[in-house]
């Protein structure tokens, strides 16, 4: 469901569109608890952004009673408070660099969006030399993170959830992935455009 494509040049345009995308999440889900994947600032931004509806609408209906956020010293916190929130509570948490290690079972998480795909930095001079010398590679370490965070709701074979993927540089990790033959059939088979 690509609500923009994600790039440094365009964070303010970018991230108001995600935190607009997310809003509109959580009203499609009220009584189901949900995982948004986010930077620290598209947390920050999307924080702001609650604040504001929250300022808006009239009382008893506060958007913020929903989220959970988290800093790199809560993030443990975050997470049990987020697991013990009963699941028609429409509990959602922004969680940073959550890709792995979380386990939200059954009703613990019946949907997530992915607000960035987790491209890694090419900021590295390593990582640029390896996307540059081996793209292949390049892709799989974006895929292998992506698929990680997709299993984050979906736990067993007979669990299910759904995932948005909302940057739409997915199209090119996709496409890529599909060139070099890392696409895992089973997962090609579970995606489809929104």
């Amino acid at each position: 469901m690509p609500a923009v494509k994600m790039h440094r040049w365009n964070k303010e345009e970018g991230n108001a569109k995600m935190s607009e995308s997310i809003f509109r999440l959580s009203q499609e889900h009220p009584k189901e608890k949900g995982l948004v994947h986010a930077t620290y600032e598209q947390a920050q931004e999307l924080a702001r952004s609650i604040k504001h509806m929250d300022d808006i609408t009239r009382p008893g209906h506060k958007l913020s009673e929903r989220f959970i956020f988290h800093t790199a010293h809560d993030k443990a916190s975050a997470y049990s408070r987020f697991r013990a929130a009963p699941p028609e509570s429409g509990t959602i948490l922004v969680g940073s660099g959550m890709y792995e290690g979380l386990d939200l079972p059954d009703e613990l998480g019946r949907w997530q969006a992915l607000a960035k795909v987790p491209w890694q930095s090419l900021e590295d001079p390593a990582i640029r030399h390896m996307a540059e010398t081996d793209p292949a590679w390049y892709t799989w370490e974006t895929l292998k993170l992506l698929i990680q965070a997709c299993g984050r709701i979906c736990r067993t074979p007979k669990d299910y959830g759904m995932t948005y993927i909302l940057d739409g540089s997915f199209e090119k990790l996709y496409a890529d992935g599909k060139k070099f033959g890392l696409i895992p059939d089973w997962w090609a088979e579970a995606i489809y455009e929104w």
